[in-house]
């Protein structure tokens, strides 16, 4: 059950972007929730996942871009968990920015929106 009187206080603004920039980088923290927002480039609309870091910190990752996207909607991590994302940067071969993403629970899927799905990557 949901504190309401946590829920008014909560934070209406989006968290600081996690915006890796050299291959090693990474996030670990707990997802607390996937609201949507518009894409500064496209204004499409995408999920973002805000995650509270093991330092205190809050970020929010776009899930944005399709490798990620794919990584999220194939463990489909939920809020309360435990994740980790590194950046491993550009595919040698290809245009597009490689991560690898881990979730701290047992192998099986479970509850994030319905509509996180898996799209073509772009070569």
């Amino acid at each position: 059950m949901k504190d309401i009187e946590k829920e008014l206080d909560r934070e209406q603004t989006y968290p600081t972007a996690w915006c890796p920039r050299q291959p090693g980088e990474q996030i670990i923290g707990l997802i607390e929730r996937y609201p949507k927002g518009a894409d500064r480039i496209t204004g499409k609309q995408v999920h973002i996942a805000w995650i509270a870091t093991d330092g205190g910190e809050r970020h929010s990752l776009w899930l944005n871009n399709a490798v990620l996207l794919n990584k999220f909607a194939e463990l489909r991590p939920k809020p309360g968990e435990r994740v980790g994302v590194r950046f491993l940067g550009p595919h040698p071969d290809k245009k597009y920015n490689c991560y690898r993403v881990v979730i701290d629970r047992p192998d099986t899927a479970a509850g994030i929106p319905e509509d996180l799905v898996p799209v073509p990557v772009k070569e």
